[in-house]
């Protein structure tokens, strides 16, 4: 669990930042103009690429090719295995799927404010509250795969995104009062792929090898990015041509894959720790 411990640690700086920074950039927008958060913006950046040439060196576990296999050859046959490996496939598809969903819900957020006639400023303050509940998910996520491992992390997980689809989708059709009941539901759900990504992470890091874990990583973060990819390019038009109530409930659609992989992890009863 050191591993999850220092990453999940990481996690909650990174989205306490941006709670703050969201916090800060409503308030300074609201009363002080566009200009100063651009200027803040440009000082923040300044200092974080002074720190970048002060992070320390990272030693590399490097992998022994055979002789006669290509660098990218093995880096395809170890995609092959990840993706053909009875449990992490499973791993890599359940938060694909279920952050293509919750990236559907987070961008939805704005769109229900611009359809109800929310105030601007608002948004920030949403938004804020969307990287403080990406937070406290950060924070709780090692003790949550402690406590109740994978298969109650599932079933939460599954609650949490059942949920706040529901509130996504009656967010047209009620009052300004449960206007804002339902972005709660919907930032508590989106922000819940924090738990899914490191919770899976985790997982799959005690399933790999050393000198294996960079290539199958990152072909777990390209399935995520190719899907995140297509649900971007299709919400565009969806927004536009059917409305926003009316793309929420084509976007539930999602659930029926989520829970299939979420039926398939539940039943493994995955324990955190397994050798390779």
């Amino acid at each position: 669990m050191v591993f999850h411990k220092k990453y999940a640690k990481m996690k909650m700086l990174h989205n306490l930042s941006l709670t703050i920074a969201t916090f800060s950039g409503a308030f300074i927008y609201q009363f002080f103009g566009p200009t100063i958060p651009v200027w803040v913006s440009i000082f923040c950046l300044i200092i974080s690429g002074n720190i970048l040439f002060l992070l320390p060196d990272v030693p590399e576990s490097r992998r022994i090719v055979a002789q006669d296999k290509s660098k990218w050859q093995d880096i395809l046959d170890i995609s092959k295995y990840a993706m053909k490996h009875s449990e992490i496939k499973w791993l890599m598809l359940f938060p694909a799927l279920y952050g293509t969903l919750t990236l559907v819900l987070m961008w939805g957020l704005q769109s229900v404010m611009v359809a109800k006639n929310l105030p601007i400023f608002v948004f920030s303050i949403i938004m804020g509250l969307h990287a403080f509940a990406r937070t406290f998910w950060s924070g709780i996520s090692g003790k949550v795969l402690e406590k109740i491992n994978l298969s109650g992390i599932i079933k939460l997980e599954s609650l949490v995104i059942v949920i706040s689809c529901l509130g996504a989708c009656l967010s047209q059709y009620v009052g300004t009062i449960e206007t804002y009941i339902c972005l709660i539901l919907m930032i508590l759900g989106s922000s819940s792929v924090v738990l899914a990504n490191m919770s899976t992470s985790v997982l799959i890091n005690h399933r790999i090898k050393s000198d294996e874990r960079a290539t199958i990583l990152s072909v777990n973060s390209m399935i995520g990015r190719v899907f995140w990819a297509i649900s971007m390019i299709a919400l565009k038009p969806l927004f536009d041509t059917i409305g926003v109530g009316q793309t929420f409930m084509v976007s539930t659609l999602l659930l029926i894959p989520i829970l299939i992989c979420a039926m398939h992890l539940y039943k493994m009863k995955l324990a955190t720790m397994k050798k390779v």
